[in-house]
């Protein structure tokens, strides 16, 4: 009889155990997916901020008021990461792992591009980025992963004092409005969030955006110039006056 009972009891418990653990995953699918939708929007913002905040004058301090606050969630651990490893997937084109200067300066580039910048503000921003790659390169002049995390790291005053000066207190209302972006061009099954497959797709569009940024220019893995010097007109007729690539008939 007894046992009778804890089996009607077990029968009559599981599916209720069962379904608070299906709704505890959901909830927590659902959590994580909103979490990085508003992380992944942060983490933009941050990146942007961080190449706008060049142009500027160089006085910000971590100490300064107001400033340390308007970046205090974006140098966590876990956000700091994320950003070391968005900045490699778009901007290491020969794959490599790390960041030649040429590959890095490639993300200041096409956000001036897109911003319409004047070459004068791109020359200040570019002058200032190289000075934080040479800072934080190794003896190899490329920036790892963990070169890329503590230059994140270390730009944050400016990127304080940037926010502090033209979007005071507005953080979370930026994260907000560029999260809902990010939603609206990326939310394929319209459910209000990114979750993990929405969020690679994101991820592969915005390298791609990159890549054709960057063959637009002509540059290369390195920086360097799409295809072999014989290849351009000037090349071309070097190349002919010489009886061919490299003086050979």
């Amino acid at each position: 009889m007894k046992v009778h009972f804890a089996m009607i009891l077990v029968s009559a418990l599981l599916p209720v155990a069962c379904g608070e653990a299906t709704e505890a995953l959901n909830a927590a699918k659902n959590a994580y997916s909103s979490v990085s939708s508003d992380d992944q929007a942060a983490n933009d913002l941050y990146l942007d901020d961080a190449i706008d905040s060049a142009a500027e004058e160089d006085t910000a301090t971590e100490s300064e008021s107001g400033t340390a606050e308007e970046t205090k969630e974006d140098l966590k651990a876990e956000r700091l990461a994320q950003m070391s490893a968005e900045l490699l997937k778009r901007l290491d084109a020969d794959a490599s792992g790390a960041l030649s200067l040429e590959e890095f300066l490639v993300g200041p580039e096409k956000r001036a591009d897109e911003k319409e910048m004047d070459a004068e503000k791109l020359a200040k921003i570019t002058e200032k980025m190289t000075e934080d790659f040479n800072k934080f390169a190794g003896d190899d002049k490329l920036l790892s992963s963990a070169e890329i995390t503590e230059l994140l790291k270390a730009v944050a005053p400016r990127v304080g004092h940037h926010r502090k000066d033209k979007f005071p207190g507005k953080r979370e209302e930026r994260v907000k409005k560029t999260a809902a972006d990010l939603i609206a061009e990326f939310d394929k099954d319209a459910d209000g969030k990114l979750d993990a497959t929405e969020l690679q797709a994101m991820q592969d569009a915005k390298k791609a955006e990159m890549e054709e940024f960057r063959e637009a220019k002509g540059k290369g893995p390195r920086g360097e110039g799409q295809g072999k010097p014989e290849d351009s007109e000037e090349g071309s007729k070097a190349s002919q006056s010489h009886g061919g690539p490299k003086g050979r008939p």
